[in-house]
Protein backbone atom coordinates (compact mmCIF):
# COMPACT_ATOMS: atom_id res chain seq x y z
CA UNK A 1 0.00 0.00 0.00
CA UNK A 2 1.43 3.27 -0.62
CA UNK A 3 0.68 6.98 0.18
CA UNK A 4 -0.96 9.47 -2.90
CA UNK A 5 1.80 11.49 -2.04
CA UNK A 6 5.99 10.77 -1.51
CA UNK A 7 7.44 14.76 -0.41
CA UNK A 8 10.34 14.32 1.87
CA UNK A 9 9.22 16.21 5.21
CA UNK A 10 13.02 18.10 6.62
CA UNK A 11 13.31 16.84 10.00
CA UNK A 12 14.89 18.42 12.70
CA UNK A 13 14.52 15.49 15.21
CA UNK A 14 13.87 11.56 14.98
CA UNK A 15 10.09 11.13 14.60
CA UNK A 16 9.74 9.58 17.93
CA UNK A 17 11.35 12.68 19.13
CA UNK A 18 9.61 15.38 17.30
CA UNK A 19 6.42 13.66 18.68
CA UNK A 20 7.11 13.80 22.14
CA UNK A 21 8.10 17.06 22.30
CA UNK A 22 5.86 18.56 20.02
CA UNK A 23 8.33 19.66 17.65
CA UNK A 24 7.85 21.79 14.89
CA UNK A 25 7.48 20.94 11.17
CA UNK A 26 8.51 23.51 8.51
CA UNK A 27 7.22 23.32 5.38
CA UNK A 28 8.69 24.93 1.79
CA UNK A 29 5.99 27.05 -0.22
CA UNK A 30 6.21 27.89 -3.59
CA UNK A 31 4.70 30.11 -6.55
CA UNK A 32 2.86 31.97 -3.57
CA UNK A 33 -0.60 33.35 -3.84
CA UNK A 34 0.43 36.98 -2.01
CA UNK A 35 -3.08 38.50 -1.91
CA UNK A 36 -4.09 35.20 -0.30
CA UNK A 37 -1.33 35.02 2.32
CA UNK A 38 -1.25 38.72 3.22
CA UNK A 39 -4.74 38.13 4.78
CA UNK A 40 -3.62 35.71 7.77
CA UNK A 41 0.09 35.85 7.40
CA UNK A 42 2.16 35.17 10.92
CA UNK A 43 -1.04 34.08 12.52
CA UNK A 44 -2.88 30.68 12.73
CA UNK A 45 -4.77 29.41 9.91
CA UNK A 46 -6.25 26.20 8.86
CA UNK A 47 -5.20 24.73 5.93
CA UNK A 48 -5.20 21.76 3.80
CA UNK A 49 -2.96 19.69 1.66
CA UNK A 50 -3.88 19.24 -1.96
CA UNK A 51 -2.68 18.55 -5.66
CA UNK A 52 -3.34 20.86 -8.77
CA UNK A 53 -4.00 19.79 -12.15
CA UNK A 54 -0.39 18.80 -12.75
CA UNK A 55 -0.30 16.49 -10.03
CA UNK A 56 1.72 19.51 -7.89
CA UNK A 57 1.37 19.44 -4.23
CA UNK A 58 -0.33 22.63 -3.19
CA UNK A 59 -2.13 24.51 0.20
CA UNK A 60 -5.54 25.74 0.36
CA UNK A 61 -6.72 27.43 2.59
CA UNK A 62 -10.16 27.11 4.64
CA UNK A 63 -12.53 28.09 1.77
CA UNK A 64 -10.41 26.15 -0.80
CA UNK A 65 -8.68 28.71 -2.14
CA UNK A 66 -4.97 27.97 -3.45
CA UNK A 67 -2.42 29.91 -1.10
CA UNK A 68 0.96 28.36 -2.72
CA UNK A 69 2.88 25.11 -3.79
CA UNK A 70 4.77 22.95 -1.65
CA UNK A 71 8.13 22.28 -2.52
CA UNK A 72 8.53 18.60 -3.17
CA UNK A 73 12.04 18.38 -1.04
CA UNK A 74 10.24 19.60 1.98
CA UNK A 75 7.08 18.54 2.80
CA UNK A 76 5.02 15.20 2.94
CA UNK A 77 1.47 15.08 3.92
CA UNK A 78 -1.31 12.23 2.22
CA UNK A 79 -3.90 14.47 0.59
CA UNK A 80 -6.95 16.00 1.80
CA UNK A 81 -4.11 16.55 5.32
CA UNK A 82 -5.43 19.68 7.43
CA UNK A 83 -3.84 21.36 9.74
CA UNK A 84 -3.27 24.85 12.12
CA UNK A 85 -0.41 26.39 11.10
CA UNK A 86 1.07 29.81 10.08
CA UNK A 87 2.63 31.27 6.68
CA UNK A 88 6.08 33.54 7.13
CA UNK A 89 7.11 34.93 4.16
CA UNK A 90 10.67 34.28 3.45
CA UNK A 91 13.31 37.48 2.75
CA UNK A 92 13.62 37.74 -0.68
CA UNK A 93 16.86 37.40 -2.63
CA UNK A 94 16.10 40.03 -5.06
CA UNK A 95 14.16 43.48 -5.16
CA UNK A 96 12.75 45.58 -8.02
CA UNK A 97 13.95 49.25 -8.10
CA UNK A 98 11.67 51.68 -9.59
CA UNK A 99 13.42 54.90 -10.73
CA UNK A 100 11.22 57.90 -11.71
CA UNK A 101 11.92 58.96 -15.99
CA UNK A 102 13.27 55.20 -16.13
CA UNK A 103 10.06 52.80 -17.70
CA UNK A 104 12.42 49.64 -17.21
CA UNK A 105 12.58 48.59 -13.53
CA UNK A 106 15.90 47.62 -12.56
CA UNK A 107 16.75 44.44 -10.70
CA UNK A 108 18.86 44.28 -7.10
CA UNK A 109 20.97 41.17 -6.38
CA UNK A 110 23.24 39.89 -3.43
CA UNK A 111 20.55 41.14 -0.67
CA UNK A 112 21.50 37.97 1.50
CA UNK A 113 24.93 39.22 1.47
CA UNK A 114 23.74 43.10 2.30
CA UNK A 115 22.10 44.76 5.82
CA UNK A 116 18.59 43.91 4.84
CA UNK A 117 19.23 40.31 4.22
CA UNK A 118 16.29 39.45 7.07
CA UNK A 119 13.81 41.98 5.55
CA UNK A 120 11.54 42.29 3.11
CA UNK A 121 10.93 46.04 1.75
CA UNK A 122 7.83 47.70 0.32
CA UNK A 123 8.83 51.62 0.49
CA UNK A 124 9.79 54.85 -1.62
CA UNK A 125 13.21 56.42 -0.70
CA UNK A 126 16.02 58.62 -1.51
CA UNK A 127 18.57 56.35 -2.60
CA UNK A 128 22.58 56.20 -3.16
CA UNK A 129 24.87 54.12 -5.82
CA UNK A 130 28.23 53.50 -5.28
CA UNK A 131 30.56 51.78 -7.54
CA UNK A 132 32.05 48.55 -6.05
CA UNK A 133 33.58 45.09 -6.73
CA UNK A 134 31.04 42.04 -6.14
CA UNK A 135 32.02 39.17 -3.57
CA UNK A 136 31.79 35.62 -3.98
CA UNK A 137 31.79 33.40 -0.95
CA UNK A 138 34.78 30.70 -1.40
CA UNK A 139 36.24 28.43 0.70
CA UNK A 140 40.01 28.17 2.11
CA UNK A 141 42.11 25.66 3.29
CA UNK A 142 45.61 26.61 4.88
CA UNK A 143 45.06 30.11 4.02
CA UNK A 144 44.40 29.46 0.40
CA UNK A 145 41.49 29.58 -1.46
CA UNK A 146 40.13 26.26 -2.45
CA UNK A 147 37.02 26.94 -4.67
CA UNK A 148 33.74 29.96 -4.83
CA UNK A 149 30.97 27.52 -3.83
CA UNK A 150 28.15 26.77 -5.89
CA UNK A 151 24.83 27.96 -5.94
CA UNK A 152 23.42 25.29 -3.88
CA UNK A 153 26.27 25.00 -1.50
CA UNK A 154 25.46 28.72 -0.75
CA UNK A 155 21.97 27.91 0.01
CA UNK A 156 22.69 25.67 2.27
CA UNK A 157 25.36 27.63 4.50
CA UNK A 158 22.74 30.72 4.17
CA UNK A 159 19.74 27.88 5.81
CA UNK A 160 22.44 26.70 8.63
CA UNK A 161 23.05 30.85 9.18
CA UNK A 162 26.85 29.88 8.59
CA UNK A 163 27.59 31.93 5.26
CA UNK A 164 29.53 34.60 7.39
CA UNK A 165 33.35 35.52 6.81
CA UNK A 166 35.82 33.39 8.59
CA UNK A 167 33.15 30.05 9.76
CA UNK A 168 35.12 27.48 10.19
CA UNK A 169 34.29 23.68 10.06
CA UNK A 170 35.88 20.38 9.70
CA UNK A 171 35.34 18.16 7.06
CA UNK A 172 36.87 15.92 3.90
CA UNK A 173 37.42 16.80 0.85
CA UNK A 174 37.35 14.85 -2.34
CA UNK A 175 38.16 16.11 -6.03
CA UNK A 176 36.05 15.34 -8.37
CA UNK A 177 35.89 15.40 -12.45
CA UNK A 178 39.31 16.45 -14.31
CA UNK A 179 41.24 19.56 -16.18
CA UNK A 180 38.61 22.59 -15.73
CA UNK A 181 35.74 20.86 -14.71
CA UNK A 182 37.84 19.98 -11.64
CA UNK A 183 35.44 20.33 -8.39
CA UNK A 184 36.12 20.25 -4.50
CA UNK A 185 33.86 17.85 -2.72
CA UNK A 186 33.27 18.60 1.31
CA UNK A 187 31.79 16.81 3.75
CA UNK A 188 31.53 18.20 7.10
CA UNK A 189 31.51 16.40 10.64
CA UNK A 190 27.64 16.67 10.35
CA UNK A 191 27.60 14.72 6.63
CA UNK A 192 26.44 18.23 4.86
CA UNK A 193 27.91 17.65 1.29
CA UNK A 194 29.09 21.15 -0.19
CA UNK A 195 30.89 21.83 -3.52
CA UNK A 196 32.95 24.41 -5.47
CA UNK A 197 32.18 25.65 -8.96
CA UNK A 198 35.52 24.99 -9.90
CA UNK A 199 38.74 23.66 -7.34
CA UNK A 200 41.28 26.63 -8.00
CA UNK A 201 44.79 27.47 -9.02
CA UNK A 202 46.41 27.38 -5.54
CA UNK A 203 45.04 23.67 -5.65
CA UNK A 204 44.56 22.58 -9.51
CA UNK A 205 47.07 19.92 -9.66
CA UNK A 206 46.26 18.45 -6.12
CA UNK A 207 43.63 15.68 -6.46
CA UNK A 208 42.02 15.12 -2.78
CA UNK A 209 40.83 11.88 -1.81
CA UNK A 210 38.69 12.39 1.33
CA UNK A 211 41.51 14.15 3.15
CA UNK A 212 40.47 15.95 6.80
CA UNK A 213 41.21 19.43 6.65
CA UNK A 214 39.25 22.68 8.37
CA UNK A 215 37.79 24.67 6.01
CA UNK A 216 37.24 28.86 6.14
CA UNK A 217 34.64 30.57 4.40
CA UNK A 218 35.52 33.81 2.73
CA UNK A 219 34.77 36.37 0.48
CA UNK A 220 36.56 37.10 -2.31
CA UNK A 221 36.29 40.45 -4.84
CA UNK A 222 35.74 40.33 -8.17
CA UNK A 223 37.88 42.46 -10.79
CA UNK A 224 34.81 44.59 -11.89
CA UNK A 225 32.94 46.64 -10.50
CA UNK A 226 29.03 47.55 -10.38
CA UNK A 227 26.45 49.39 -8.84
CA UNK A 228 25.50 49.05 -5.16
CA UNK A 229 22.50 50.06 -3.76
CA UNK A 230 22.62 52.20 -0.26
CA UNK A 231 19.49 53.42 1.76
CA UNK A 232 20.00 54.95 4.91
CA UNK A 233 23.98 54.63 4.23
CA UNK A 234 22.82 50.66 4.76
CA UNK A 235 23.65 48.11 1.72
CA UNK A 236 20.86 47.13 0.09
CA UNK A 237 22.53 44.91 -2.79
CA UNK A 238 23.83 45.27 -6.01
CA UNK A 239 22.71 45.93 -9.74
CA UNK A 240 24.74 42.71 -11.37
CA UNK A 241 21.85 42.22 -14.03
CA UNK A 242 23.40 43.18 -17.68
CA UNK A 243 20.14 44.69 -18.80
CA UNK A 244 19.43 46.58 -15.25
CA UNK A 245 23.43 47.96 -15.37
CA UNK A 246 22.82 49.05 -19.02
CA UNK A 247 19.30 50.78 -17.91
CA UNK A 248 20.89 52.60 -15.68
CA UNK A 249 23.85 53.34 -17.76
CA UNK A 250 21.57 55.33 -20.32
CA UNK A 251 19.80 57.11 -18.50
CA UNK A 252 23.58 58.46 -16.92
CA UNK A 253 23.70 57.46 -13.44
CA UNK A 254 27.42 55.77 -13.46
CA UNK A 255 28.92 57.97 -10.84
CA UNK A 256 29.91 56.83 -7.63
CA UNK A 257 28.38 58.57 -4.87
CA UNK A 258 25.35 59.67 -6.55
CA UNK A 259 22.05 60.28 -5.11
CA UNK A 260 18.91 59.50 -6.24
CA UNK A 261 15.51 60.93 -5.04
CA UNK A 262 12.23 59.17 -4.60
CA UNK A 263 13.15 55.82 -5.32
CA UNK A 264 10.65 52.89 -5.06
CA UNK A 265 12.02 49.40 -3.97
CA UNK A 266 9.80 46.25 -3.35
CA UNK A 267 10.94 42.56 -2.70
CA UNK A 268 10.93 40.28 -4.22
CA UNK A 269 8.83 37.96 -2.37
CA UNK A 270 9.61 34.20 -3.93
CA UNK A 271 8.98 32.01 -0.75
CA UNK A 272 7.19 31.69 2.57
CA UNK A 273 6.99 28.56 5.24
CA UNK A 274 3.91 27.03 6.39
CA UNK A 275 4.78 26.76 10.32
CA UNK A 276 3.04 23.15 11.88
CA UNK A 277 2.74 21.97 15.28
CA UNK A 278 2.52 18.10 15.15
CA UNK A 279 -0.38 18.05 17.53
CA UNK A 280 -2.37 20.30 15.45
CA UNK A 281 -2.29 18.05 12.09
CA UNK A 282 -5.41 16.45 11.33
CA UNK A 283 -4.85 13.14 8.81
CA UNK A 284 -7.65 11.78 6.45
CA UNK A 285 -9.18 8.20 7.46
CA UNK A 286 -6.33 5.60 5.98
CA UNK A 287 -8.27 4.10 3.43
CA UNK A 288 -8.30 7.79 2.11
CA UNK A 289 -4.86 7.88 1.36
CA UNK A 290 -3.85 4.12 0.53
CA UNK A 291 -4.90 1.94 -2.50
CA UNK A 292 -4.12 -1.91 -3.09
CA UNK A 293 -2.28 -2.90 -6.23
CA UNK A 294 -4.39 -3.98 -8.84
CA UNK A 295 -3.36 -6.21 -12.14
CA UNK A 296 -6.57 -4.85 -14.26
CA UNK A 297 -5.24 -1.59 -13.91
CA UNK A 298 -1.65 -0.76 -13.23
CA UNK A 299 0.27 -0.30 -16.17
CA UNK A 300 3.90 -1.74 -15.08
CA UNK A 301 4.47 -4.61 -17.70
CA UNK A 302 5.31 -7.95 -16.28
CA UNK A 303 9.29 -7.95 -16.62
CA UNK A 304 9.20 -4.60 -14.56
CA UNK A 305 7.54 -6.14 -11.45
CA UNK A 306 10.28 -6.67 -9.32
CA UNK A 307 10.60 -3.78 -6.60
CA UNK A 308 13.86 -2.59 -8.51
CA UNK A 309 12.71 -2.10 -11.29
CA UNK A 310 9.56 -0.36 -10.27
CA UNK A 311 11.23 1.96 -7.99
CA UNK A 312 13.66 3.01 -12.05
CA UNK A 313 10.37 2.94 -13.55
CA UNK A 314 9.05 5.75 -11.12
CA UNK A 315 12.45 7.46 -11.30
CA UNK A 316 11.94 8.19 -15.02
CA UNK A 317 9.03 9.72 -14.52
CA UNK A 318 6.77 6.56 -16.19
CA UNK A 319 3.53 5.56 -14.02
CA UNK A 320 4.25 7.75 -11.18
CA UNK A 321 3.87 5.25 -8.25
CA UNK A 322 3.60 8.06 -5.17
CA UNK A 323 2.16 10.92 -7.35
CA UNK A 324 -0.42 8.94 -9.50
CA UNK A 325 -2.69 6.37 -6.80
CA UNK A 326 -4.36 4.93 -9.72
CA UNK A 327 -0.74 3.17 -11.00
CA UNK A 328 0.48 1.95 -7.85
CA UNK A 329 3.56 -0.18 -7.83
CA UNK A 330 3.48 -4.19 -8.12
CA UNK A 331 6.18 -5.67 -5.36
CA UNK A 332 4.16 -8.87 -4.95
CA UNK A 333 6.10 -12.12 -5.49
CA UNK A 334 4.55 -15.81 -5.63
CA UNK A 335 2.56 -16.60 -2.15
CA UNK A 336 2.49 -20.28 -1.99
CA UNK A 337 0.45 -20.49 1.33
CA UNK A 338 -1.74 -17.97 -0.17
CA UNK A 339 -2.10 -15.47 3.06
CA UNK A 340 -3.02 -11.87 2.84
CA UNK A 341 -0.44 -9.73 3.60
CA UNK A 342 -1.02 -6.11 3.93
CA UNK A 343 1.80 -3.48 3.79
CA UNK A 344 2.24 0.09 4.81
CA UNK A 345 5.04 1.65 4.41
CA UNK A 346 6.63 5.68 4.06
CA UNK A 347 9.70 7.60 3.81
CA UNK A 348 12.11 9.41 2.35
CA UNK A 349 15.95 11.11 2.17
CA UNK A 350 14.91 13.53 -0.43
CA UNK A 351 16.35 16.98 0.12
CA UNK A 352 17.01 15.79 3.76
CA UNK A 353 20.41 17.66 5.27
CA UNK A 354 20.73 14.73 7.26
CA UNK A 355 19.85 10.91 7.66
CA UNK A 356 16.97 9.66 6.36
CA UNK A 357 14.44 7.24 7.32
CA UNK A 358 11.51 4.83 6.39
CA UNK A 359 9.09 2.34 8.25
CA UNK A 360 6.51 -0.53 7.43
CA UNK A 361 3.85 -2.13 9.02
CA UNK A 362 3.13 -5.44 7.84
CA UNK A 363 -0.11 -7.39 8.66
CA UNK A 364 -0.07 -10.88 8.29
CA UNK A 365 -2.18 -13.79 9.56
CA UNK A 366 -3.99 -11.34 12.18
CA UNK A 367 -0.60 -10.28 13.61
CA UNK A 368 1.94 -7.34 12.74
Amino acid sequence: MLSKTSYAIRRSLPLRDRVATSAIVEFDLLNLNLTEIARNKDTDQLVQFSQDESGRPQLLDDKGIKLANLSQVSAQMPLETTAIGTITLQPAATAQLKLRGISDPIKINKIAQGDFAQQNLNLEADIEIRLEKPTYPALTLDGKSLGRLDKDSVATLTHASALTPGASFDGTVTTIGSGRGKQAQITTARGTILKTAQQYSAYNRHHFNGDSHRFTVQFVAENKTVPAIYLDNRKLGLVIDKESRSTLLKAGINQNRQIIKGAKIESNIRAAKLIVDPVRINYPPLGAWVKRYDPETSTLRAAETTPQQAFRHQLQGKDNIFLNPSKPMNTSKANPTNDKIEIYTDGSCLGNPGPGGWAAIINKAGAS
